[in-house]
């Protein structure tokens, strides 16, 4: 999505730009019953009871839409005269649980950070594990733009505005009625006309809502620090060292450690090194062209006999390869070469979902799994980006020539699409080989689904790929030696 920036058009997401400065609606409503949507209501009118008609102070045109921006506008002696009325009326507990009391005061610089003062002063002591538990509990539950807890908090805060006179439409736009049942929103409405109505604000939400806050990168570059990642957990698989003799085995064994050691470092660099939650691109992509490298090496060094030239060269290939990316890409001191570089890896990956599809849709049968492989392929596709807006670049081939042609002349095309294209987004480290090997989603919520580098190898084929491997080859190996055959009949003397 997109937000008008004066005449630039800047794009936005819902819970990295906005979702923190909306987080104490989204709290208030994270039960998903409507009976909360509507106390939320009133706590906001309480809020506002407690403020009076007096404004000296205040910055000009401010209005209390219930983010913590808003709170943080209000100035000092007013913020007294606010908790002192929430505590007259019983009111504070649940204006500000304690819960939430843990989780902001986890972040020194979180606007509306004095709404918890009143907790402090009673001896409360921020215990991470709660604000961690309870934040991660609202954000998971707040970051679908689209869902139930993210479509209330933002109907209560066009209620607000609607409230506070900066809402007007024309006598087209908006009726009396529907002026109304926003006013009165959720109580005085059916079901049915509150999700009607959460389904048009979610539609206005951005010509509403003002520039991300500052608060929303910082929110999220906190995080890293303050909460761990949750990664799933991955399994050790060793190999067994094949060689005859002991001295043989003995030095085989010192490069393995050797290649062990070098991995382990990279290891643990990737979990220091601050990855930037708020713009995590050039992280991202940094590990994943060096992991993939790396991780060639360290499988490279369990098998002595792939120990030459011939069949070492593509991980020789690919180290070069991966230092001069990274080279290039720090040289050049481009932020946005990043996001291209997944950009262009996404959109070969487009490319083969289309090309998948296709074969389905052409196949009078296809094997068992190719839908759920289809289903994964377009999770990947669309994490980022809906794939309307990913364009694909086919780029070009080796000198003279273009591979994709070639393929298509002599009857291969379907092979080159989902066998060759595929395997080659690995050799030459595409994004979306990297994304599917080297990472895996982050499971705290509180770090916005960002990429941790997997540790071990993963399988995403599984077994049987050999098997299919080794079926191409014997069919590989019967047509050449049909063309032998042809050869040899064509120079037979007559």
């Amino acid at each position: 999505m997109t937000a008008m920036m004066g005449d630039l058009l800047k794009p936005v997401v819902w819970w990295r730009d906005y979702l923190p400065n909306h987080l104490w609606l989204c709290w208030q409503v994270s039960s998903g019953e409507y009976v909360d949507v509507f106390m939320a209501s009133k706590l906001l009118d309480e809020i506002s009871t407690g403020l009076g008609e007096d404004r000296t102070g205040f910055p000009k045109d401010w209005e209390l839409a219930g983010r913590l921006s808003d709170f943080e506008a209000i100035p000092v002696v007013a913020r007294e005269r606010v908790l002192t009325h929430l505590e007259e009326v019983g009111a504070y507990s649940v204006v500000v649980p304690e819960e939430l009391a843990h989780a902001l005061g986890m972040f020194t610089g979180a606007p509306g950070r004095w709404l918890i003062q009143p907790w402090l002063d009673s001896g409360l002591s921020i215990d991470p594990s709660i604000a961690e538990r309870e934040l991660g509990r609202v954000v998971g539950q707040s970051m679908d733009g689209r869902g139930d807890i993210a479509s209330r908090a933002k109907a209560l805060f066009f209620r607000q505005k609607l409230i506070a006179g900066r809402i007007k439409f024309s006598r087209e736009g908006l009726s009396p009625k529907t002026e109304e049942a926003i006013k009165g929103y959720p109580k005085q409405n059916t079901p049915e006309q509150n999700v009607l109505l959460e389904s048009h604000v979610r539609a206005m939400f951005l010509l509403l809502e003002n520039e991300p806050k500052e608060w929303c990168k910082l929110f999220w570059r906190s995080n890293w620090s303050l909460f761990p990642c949750r990664a799933p957990g991955t399994e050790l698989h060793s190999d067994a060292i094949d060689i005859a003799s002991d001295e043989a085995k003995s030095e085989i064994g010192a490069l393995r450690l050797r290649a062990e050691s070098i991995w382990g470092e990279f290891v643990q660099l990737t979990k220091t090194t601050d990855p930037d939650l708020y713009s995590p691109d050039r992280f991202e992509v940094l590990t994943g062209i060096v992991a993939r490298a790396l991780r060639l090496v360290r499988l490279f060094a369990k098998y002595p006999p792939m120990w030459t030239m011939e069949h070492g060269a593509p991980v020789l290939r690919a180290l070069v390869e991966t230092r001069i990316v990274m080279r290039y890409l720090e040289h050049k001191s481009d932020a946005t070469l990043y996001a291209k570089f997944k950009s262009y890896g996404i959109g070969r990956l487009k490319l083969y979902k289309l090309h998948l599809e296709q074969f389905i849709d052409e196949a009078d049968e296809v094997g068992e799994g190719i839908q759920a492989h289809l289903d994964l392929v377009s999770a990947y596709v669309n994490r980022d980006t809906m794939e309307e807006y990913i364009d694909i670049d086919l780029g070009g081939n080796f000198a003279g020539s273009d591979m994709r042609k070639m393929a298509d002349e002599v009857d291969l095309g379907t092979d080159y699409r989902l066998l060759f294209a595929r395997a080659s987004s690995n050799v030459h480290g595409e994004w979306g080989a990297l994304d599917m090997n080297v990472f895996q989603t982050c499971l705290n919520p509180l770090h916005g689904g960002h990429r941790v580098l997997l540790e071990e190898n993963r399988m995403v084929i599984g077994p049987r790929f050999i098997d299919d491997v080794l079926d191409y080859s014997a069919a590989l190996l019967s047509e050449h030696q049909h063309f032998l055959g042809a050869k040899e009949a064509q120079t037979e003397p007559t």
